[in-house]
């Protein structure tokens, strides 16, 4: 009567038990995290923290007919102006007087989006186990859910993991305009995460005619925004390098130790674990690839190192899942320990407060009105 259903319970038996618990692991997170995201944005009814406020504050501007990317009121606290792509989507929804509720379906969404995408290339890359455990180790990390916001960096956290495996995949088309997304929505930030692609096609020898091609095309393409970042530099640096953005910032300045909570201490804990284990594993494009992209981000730790913390969450974690999956692999009872410590660990460090906040309507509002 139902064929599908059949079909699925057959995959399902016939899946060994690292890989159902590996599935059940990630059924667990992905649920949690919407059903997290869905209750505040239902609570409030719109998005939360500060610096969507500030975002809007372009989308109110393109919306009255004026290029907010060329006002320097709005582009003073960043050093330089923000490309408009991610303001741009507001646009229709601020004619309309709905820009609150579309702020509202992107809270309920982004994180999940961006923990799928994580999921997607992980699990291609490597397998459902590997691709499990970095759910889990990503679930742990504060950083993570504290910055994939409504903000040009939820754009970033999405797109990047699928250029990874469009790139990968050699389809090159949805690669150019998953970069193009980031460049055009987070500017210098976009930048950072094509470095690695660029490096990559330099360096790697296989495929290297096609790769240097699609990350050609993608360096055209992302020019104007190359143009603006360079005309605006010195204003950039000497904004990271004397601002405070943020109170994470401002505390892992005075406390570089703090960074090891916000990153998540499972993170933390395994990152080691995993450098050592990818230095066996260089011969794998994949892995190459992923240290070149965590190294990219080091330029981070000198001017927003909360910054460091949530864009290096997802390659260390795919690393950490790849580390140890590895591992467990000769015991079978191993991937049972990992599952249960990482994801207890996530609800005590991370997403318990972020329930709890949540519940007691602690979390950062503001009014998402015209202020500039």
């Amino acid at each position: 009567m139902f064929p599908r259903l059949a079909q699925l319970q057959a995959r399902w038996r016939a899946l060994s038990l690292p890989e159902k618990l590996a599935a059940a692991c990630v059924l667990f997170v992905l649920l949690s995290v919407l059903a997290l995201e869905s209750f505040v944005a239902l609570k409030y009814g719109q998005a939360i923290g500060s610096d969507v406020h500030y975002h809007l504050q372009h989308s109110f501007r393109y919306a009255s007919g004026h290029p907010a990317f060329l006002d320097w009121d709005l582009a003073a606290p960043n050093g330089g102006p923000y490309p408009p792509l991610f303001h741009l989507l507001f646009v229709p929804f601020v004619w309309l007087g709905l820009h609150a509720p579309f702020s509202a379906l992107l809270e309920a969404t982004a994180l999940f989006l961006a923990f799928s995408a994580t999921l997607l290339l992980a699990k291609e890359q490597k397998g459902l186990v590997p691709a499990a455990f970095a759910m889990a180790l990503l679930f742990s990390s504060r950083a993570f859910f504290d910055r994939v916001q409504v903000t040009p960096q939820a754009i970033d956290a999405i797109a990047m993991p699928l250029a990874v495996l469009f790139f990968f995949r050699k389809d090159y088309k949805p690669f150019v305009l998953s970069v193009l997304a980031m460049v055009y929505s987070h500017g210098a930030y976009g930048l950072l995460l094509f470095a690695p692609f660029a490096l990559f096609s330099l360096f790697e020898k296989r495929d290297r005619k096609a790769n240097a091609a699609a990350v050609s095309k993608a360096a055209l393409f992302s020019l104007p925004v190359v143009l603006l970042t360079l005309a605006f530099l010195p204003t950039l640096l000497d904004s990271g390098f004397t601002a405070v953005h943020n109170p994470q910032d401002q505390a892992i300045r005075q406390d570089p130790a703090l960074f090891i909570n916000y990153f998540g201490v499972g993170l933390s804990l395994f990152a080691p674990v995993s450098l050592i284990y990818f230095s066996r594993k260089l011969g794998d494009p994949f892995c190459r690839f992923l240290l070149l992209w965590l190294v990219c981000l080091l330029p981070l730790v000198i001017f927003f190192p909360d910054r460091l913390a949530s864009y290096a969450a997802q390659p260390t974690a795919i690393m950490g899942g790849i580390a140890l999956a590895g591992i467990s692999k000769a015991n079978r009872g191993a991937p049972v320990f990992f599952f249960l410590a990482l994801l207890s660990l996530a609800f005590l460090q991370n997403y318990w407060m972020w329930a709890s906040l949540a519940m007691q309507g602690k979390l950062i509002t503001l009014p998402l009105v015209p202020s500039y």
